[in-house]
């Protein structure tokens, strides 16, 4: 079985750092003995020629709200080609009959057991949404030797007044996301819906993430993606003691709620 994830969109808006969202899905797809690609349109691939090139069975199609047009265009390719064409993600996961008009299969909320089961035959429902995965250290780390690093490493000098502002220029930059989920449910926020309780990799587990990217990539700086990496504080103490006591040199940023922070 092949299946290709793929990341829509040409707004260069949207490429700040890399889908470690379909990273994370390919590291558990591929560690239960299934081949993956992923195809990264916000990276500047092109989707028709990478379908054509790898030829999988399944096409898995992730995406924010402002890129579902994008997304329901690739579908439109995928189906086109013949492949079984499976929407995850934010939006897809709110509209899921929307999504259902322009795809096969739509996968609500976490989509590592889902994508494999649909991947195995094991499931024939249209709509797809399986139980939350409790321990996220569980998860293989992001497949990242798939993505556009080289393309995501440069982000800061693609996005030089973003909120990597932070970051000295010519700086190597990746991302991580170390957590699912946020206790809070602020109405603007797509975590309102889900239902699931707040999920954290443990410190040591981030550590070795962060060594791994400095000695495969070169990378000098770190943005934690997730929703609010300071709603956990021994947990980010921890991981702090581990930078200190290991003397790892990195610049490192994330997002927060404001009253997080003292």
């Amino acid at each position: 079985m092949k299946i290709s994830l793929i990341a829509p969109g040409t707004n260069p808006d949207y490429a700040a750092q890399e889908p470690l969202n379909l990273g994370l899905l390919a590291g558990y797809l591929e560690a239960r003995g299934v081949e993956v690609s992923i195809i990264d349109e916000l990276a500047g691939q092109n989707v028709e020629e990478e379908l054509k090139k790898f030829k999988p069975d399944i096409a898995g199609i992730t995406a924010v709200t402002p890129l579902a047009p994008d997304a329901y265009r690739l579908a439109k390719l995928c189906r086109g080609l013949g492949i079984k064409t499976v929407m995850g993600g934010v939006h897809a996961s709110l509209l899921p009959e929307e999504a259902l008009q322009h795809v096969d299969i739509v996968v609500k909320g976490e989509g590592e057991q889902a994508l494999l089961d649909i991947a195995l035959g094991q499931t024939t429902a249209r709509i797809v949404e399986y139980p939350y995965i409790k321990n996220i250290d569980d998860i293989p780390p992001p497949a990242r030797h798939l993505l556009q690093m080289d393309f995501y490493l440069k982000s800061k000098d693609r996005f030089p007044r973003s909120y990597l502002q932070f970051i000295p220029p010519d700086t190597k930059v990746a991302a991580i996301l170390s957590s699912r989920g946020c206790p809070y449910a602020c109405a603007f926020c797509h975590n309102t819906w889900r239902g699931m309780p707040s999920r954290y990799n443990s410190p040591e587990r981030v550590l070795a993430e962060i060594q791994t990217l400095i000695e495969k990539y070169g990378v000098g700086a770190i943005f934690f993606i997730e929703d609010n990496l300071f709603v956990n504080r021994n947990r980010l103490e921890a991981i702090c003691e581990l930078i200190i006591k290991n003397k790892i040199d990195i610049i490192w940023g994330g997002n927060s709620r404001v009253d997080n922070i003292d």
